[in-house]
């Protein structure tokens, strides 16, 4: 069986400098605390876990003096200035562009330009851009049950991991709702991995005979990269760990792609390559 992997795949930059900066910090003075998981993949939290970090429910049980990592993903402003008034030590693993994103909002809410974030207001990359627009903002997937303006100051931005042409969809939905005196731009704060990621899983699809998808359930990019696969019309598999491979589903195939989600180890794409060459 061969097997080809996308030319674009695994940990997306963001990523690997979370889990480098925390794992680092764990090495040197352990425990490190944090209220979220660092990426959405078991495996990377099971080898950080045993390094060091402990994953907690909520701040009180953080002990004092601690250090506290924030995730790629961001931070309320409410939960980092409730550590400060902790006196507790940051570790801030933001995202760069991420961070980029918070800064656009941060400067919309400054000159009263209300934003409409196209992204998941659950999310918690969401929820601190949200946090940044000091009430100027709101957040969603789709026009069903969004409220904003129809008049006045708007900004239409995106989650970083959304895509810059459903980013544009998106804002051409709602033009359609607006007051024609509406002062609207279109910001674009996505990334650019997601959308190469995408991109070399779809042109990969369309040589092999079917596409394997390795992250965890819990990764909504990787479902997001799965979905994207199963578009393509050739079968698609998603794959957990090595021991969720079933040969009866895989051997029969003489070529498979390979890729994997943003929050996905190296080494567990590794493993898994490995296991397929073996059938």
């Amino acid at each position: 069986m061969d097997v080809i992997r996308a030319r674009v795949l695994g940990f997306c930059g963001g990523v690997r400098r979370a889990v480098t900066l925390i794992e680092g910090a764990a090495e040197r003075h352990a425990p490190i605390y944090t209220l979220h998981a660092i990426v959405h993949n078991e495996h990377v939290m099971r080898r950080l876990v045993e390094k060091g970090v402990r994953l907690v429910d909520s701040l009180a049980q953080i002990p004092d003096g601690a250090t506290v990592a924030l995730t790629a993903h961001g931070a309320p402003t409410a939960t980092i200035a409730a550590l400060r008034l902790r006196e507790l030590e940051i570790l801030d693993a933001t995202c760069p562009i991420v961070r980029e994103a918070q800064d656009v909002v941060v400067a919309n809410a400054n000159a009263h330009r209300f934003s409409i974030v196209y992204g998941d207001r659950e999310h918690l990359e969401v929820q601190g851009l949200l946090s940044r627009a000091r009430g100027l903002a709101t957040a969603a997937e789709s026009l069903e049950g969004l409220e904003f303006p129809t008049e006045g100051r708007l900004a239409i931005l995106a989650q970083t991991t959304k895509s810059p042409q459903a980013l544009a969809v998106f804002a051409e939905s709602i033009r359609g709702f607006l007051d024609p005196r509406t002062d609207v731009i279109v910001q674009d704060t996505t990334c650019a991995e997601p959308t190469a990621r995408y991109t070399a899983a779809r042109e990969l699809a369309a040589t092999v005979d079917a596409m394997v998808v390795v992250g965890s359930e819990t990764s909504a990019n990787t479902r997001n990269l799965f979905a994207a696969c199963c578009e393509s019309g050739h079968p698609a598999h998603f794959i957990s760990s090595p021991d969720a491979i079933r040969p009866d589903e895989l051997a029969g195939y003489a070529r498979i792609g390979l890729t994997a989600g943003a929050s996905t180890p190296d080494a567990l794409i590794d493993d898994i390559e490995a296991r397929l060459r073996r059938l």
